[in-house]
């Protein structure tokens, strides 16, 4: 059995004004992927989403996690 690991991945989160459903867009540097929110806390839980599934098919397939890096792109950061 595998043992539990938690690992932290950056995320780049923009928002969209024209972008009436799904204003926030969400990048993840490690996985090469992105994914989308009706509001900020649904733009993170989709992100958790999308690393915790890709992860676990990176497992599945016997390949090793990526590196989380450090994000190499600067933004605008978003306070809500």
């Amino acid at each position: 059995m595998a043992k539990d690991l938690t690992v932290g991945y950056p995320v780049v989160i923009t928002h969209d004004n024209t972008d009436v459903d799904y204003p926030y867009e969400v990048y993840i540097p490690a996985f090469e992927g992105y994914t989308q929110g009706r509001n900020m806390a649904n733009a993170i839980l989709m992100a958790r989403d999308f690393i915790g599934l890709s992860a676990m098919d990176l497992r599945e397939d016997g390949k090793a996690l990526p590196h989380p890096g450090r994000c190499q792109i600067k933004r605008k950061m978003i306070r809500t």
